[in-house]
């Protein structure tokens, strides 16, 4: 078990904290960054690709806190996410310490999936709602998505676990053994 920290657990822990804190600080300095220093017509993009179809536009995301908290007040809905921003970096940890050791690839993963989650945690205690910066879609009459760094990186750890459970599940069934061909 993932338990101890011989060097290779120190190794598994090192890659969770790298991949929790660059996801956290990118997503928060683009944030700040683009808050600061772009002041414009939330309708307008501030940079645009592909003919519109992926466009950097900060917004206010506000759907989750009001499908989870309704009309709570302020503090209720702060104490809300608190909560459960705590369960979901004690869930992660107690998943951490299941890996094995040399498990890097998953440790990296769960640090993605922890560093975004905290870092839309700190959109909402902070800011007061998740901002999202990158929209996909043109825009008529909505744009098929709209995220940040955090949601991209909760998205590529929750599918590189996925990945590794099923090559790892697919070995153990084979007969080939535990590891899969992410970790070497």
């Amino acid at each position: 078990m993932g338990g101890s920290l011989g060097t290779e657990g120190r190794s598994n822990f090192r890659w969770l904290i790298a991949g929790g804190l660059s996801v956290l600080l990118i997503d928060q300095l683009s944030k700040a960054f683009l808050l600061a220093h772009f002041t414009h017509d939330p309708a307008a993009p501030i940079l645009s690709f592909f003919g519109g179809q992926l466009s950097f536009i900060p917004t206010q995301s506000l759907t989750l806190a009001f499908e989870l908290t309704g009309e709570w007040p302020r503090p209720g809905q702060i104490a809300f996410f608190c909560l459960l921003g705590l369960l979901i970096v004690g869930v992660g940890f107690v998943l951490y310490r299941g890996l094995a050791r040399g498990e890097w690839v998953n440790a990296l993963a769960l640090g993605l999936v922890l560093g975004g989650g905290v870092g839309n945690l700190a959109d909402e205690l902070f800011r007061g709602a998740v901002i999202e910066i990158m929209q996909v879609g043109g825009g008529d009459p909505e744009p098929w998505s709209r995220f940040n760094f955090a949601d991209g990186s909760i998205l590529i750890g929750l599918v590189v676990l996925v990945v590794e459970l099923l090559v790892a599940e697919g070995a153990s069934r084979a007969g080939i053994g535990s590891s899969s061909p992410l970790d070497d």
